[in-house]
């Protein structure tokens, strides 16, 4: 009965396990113990059938899922409009499909390693090379990797700027199984531990394990002085809270919108304008600040009802008012062939009233902004059995890396507020009155920031090779959400999390904008940085602004961003060398 239900119990101490080692908990010796659960069961499998093995997988996927990611049912119930037990029913095929790293891992460490000699010799760097490859090839829509457990463990981390957080994973599975190791040799005899062979083999890595340590405490050191001494740009952050982004009968009043466009937002942006003593170089809306509306106007958007002019007025009025630019989340539209294209884009509204740049996102989550196989649902008809709220939500992939323009001024005394003299409507109606209001205002970009929605943050090879191949450098990060869908859970830690980790391999501040919560900027460090007014986390579904003065980061390049992955092929290659090798002794013998 006992060895039975042992699957069982093993499997939800490796979920609460996992659980625990991610946000907002991060208990710091229990994630190291999170891959022993995988270790320990791949030596007992190992006479197993691959069919009792996967099945075991299976529950530790499921597992994982119901306490770390149960979030996904609400998604499921708010943005696809599912009823709940259907959700429950789809949460698990969905736990097990994104999360097939598990199976795969479980199979090599059961059947695949014991088999040959080539992975159970070197057992130090087999398995974490394996699991490192595994986590880089298995497909997932919120990517979590066995790097992204250690994260919150900054000095360790620190070790990102070159190896990046896949180089986490490779190190973290490694010590995991190092700590698996010497906690099974004590428990059959704690003497080992004085034995000449044991602090031969395990002194090593003891040492290994102090080096990075030591070298996150040098590293830390380094940007600290580096961003004492930066320039800073001064960021207000906008949480505004606004509804949900529904559509069919569900969809939110124009009334309910208008009045955040006219009230709710402009007195956020004058509170944070007073609590940043009136020297704000650029305030940031988040993704879905202002539902369904674009202020692109054209006949394609204003024959479409998606052009609203009270949301050009709320930007124009904040670019005259405070004399600072906007950066804010819109859908953008194009026309091609007869057909109508959508973009999720980002854009930025200098305080001349104009617009300086727009990024049309490039990393479209799947069912949520993109429909897989959508060109042979539409021409079968098979688009009406998809639910109404995924149908309507479909983007067109950006092309291009577009870096966002950026300025800051000195402030010899505080900005007065201009009287913006139009009325809402006026934007329709005086638009060339408009231009002329903001004709003798400059803007020169001092630099420029990467700009990432949503999940394109969690996504590490995209950052990269946006940072490396942009038009310009990149000078901080910023990352606009919408984590509402999710409601009051820990998703958003999560997201927080699995994003921050890109500041240390990139060297970069991240400033973080949500609709709901949570809000926050990161220093290139990893660490929080503390606002000059608001809290260091904005709590979820409230009305919050934070006031940040975020550390500008010219010329330094990490190591990572020169050689992404090039320290794996290396291991690669030193791995087989060392096969290659023994090989060559066994037949000269």
């Amino acid at each position: 009965m006992k060895k039975k239900f042992l699957p069982i119990i093993l499997s939800i101490l490796f979920g609460i396990s996992g659980t625990l080692s991610l946000e907002p908990f991060s208990i710091p010796l229990i994630r190291w113990m999170v891959p022993w659960f995988l270790f320990y069961s791949g030596e007992r499998l190992k006479n197993s059938s691959y069919k009792k093995i996967i099945g075991i997988s299976f529950l530790y996927a499921l597992s994982l899922c119901i306490f770390a990611f149960y979030w996904v049912i609400h998604l499921f119930v708010e943005y696809g409009g599912i009823p709940l037990l259907l959700s429950i029913f789809l949460f698990i095929p969905y736990s097990i499909l994104l999360n097939s790293k598990i199976p795969f891992i479980l199979i090599f460490l059961s059947k695949i390693k014991p088999k040959y000699k080539i992975f159970y010799k070197y057992n130090f760097i087999s398995i974490p090379l394996i699991i490192t490859l595994i986590d880089l090839i298995t497909p997932q829509v919120f990517n979590w990797y066995w790097g992204n457990l250690i994260t919150k463990n900054l000095l360790f981390s620190q070790i990102a700027d070159i190896l990046g957080i896949h180089g986490l994973t490779f190190l973290y599975i490694f010590f995991s199984y190092a700590f698996y190791r010497i906690f099974k040799l004590l428990y059959k005899n704690y003497m080992i531990f004085f034995t000449p062979r044991f602090k031969k083999i395990y002194g090593y890595i003891f040492i290994f394990f102090l080096g990075i340590h030591i070298y996150g405490i040098i590293q830390i050191k380094r940007y600290n002085d580096i961003i004492k001494n930066s320039e800073k740009i001064r960021i207000a952050i906008i949480q505004p809270d606004a509804p949900l982004e529904k559509y069919g009968e569900n969809k939110v009043t124009i009334q309910v919108i208008e009045n955040l466009m006219l009230k709710e937002i402009p007195e956020l942006t004058k509170l944070a304008f007073n609590k940043g003593e009136g020297k704000i170089d650029l305030f940031i809306l988040p993704e879905s600040g202002i539902p369904y509306f674009t202020t692109q106007k054209n006949s394609l958007t204003l024959k479409g009802n998606a052009y609203h002019p009270y949301f050009e007025y709320l930007i124009h009025s904040i670019n005259a008012q405070y004399m600072a630019d906007v950066f804010f989340n819109e859908f953008f539209y194009e026309q091609e062939n007869n057909k109508i294209h959508v973009y999720n884009s980002s854009s930025l509204f200098s305080r001349k009233g104009k617009r300086e740049a727009q990024y049309h996102k490039r990393k479209l989550i799947a069912f949520g902004e993109q429909i897989p196989l959508a060109e042979f649902l539409d021409e079968t008809g098979l688009i009406q059995l998809v639910p109404e709220s995924v149908r309507y939500s479909r983007f067109k992939p950006g092309k291009y890396f577009i870096p966002i323009p950026y300025t800051i001024q000195n402030y010899n005394k505080p900005v007065e507020i201009t009287n913006y003299p139009f009325k809402p409507i006026e934007e329709l109606t005086r638009p060339e009155e408009i231009q002329s209001f903001f004709k003798n205002r400059e803007f020169k970009p001092y630099g420029y920031f990467m700009p990432l929605i949503c999940y394109e943050i969690i996504q590490p090879e995209y950052v990269r090779n946006f940072f490396l191949h942009s038009p310009y450098p990149i000078d901080f990060i910023v990352n606009i959400t919408q984590d509402k869908w999710y409601g009051k859970t820990i998703e958003s830690y999560q997201h927080l999390a699995l994003g921050s980790i890109r500041a240390i391999e990139l060297r970069r501040s991240i400033v973080r904008s949500t609709n709901s919560g949570v809000s926050t900027s990161i220093e290139p460090t990893g660490n929080y940085i503390k606002p000059i007014y608001g809290n260091i986390l904005t709590e979820q579904e409230t009305k919050e602004i934070q006031i940040v003065d975020i550390p500008i980061i010219k010329d330094h390049k990490t190591i990572y961003s020169y050689i992404g992955l090039g320290w794996l092929y290396i291991i690669l290659f030193y791995y087989v060398i060392l096969n290659v090798m023994d090989k060559i002794k066994r037949l000269t013998i």
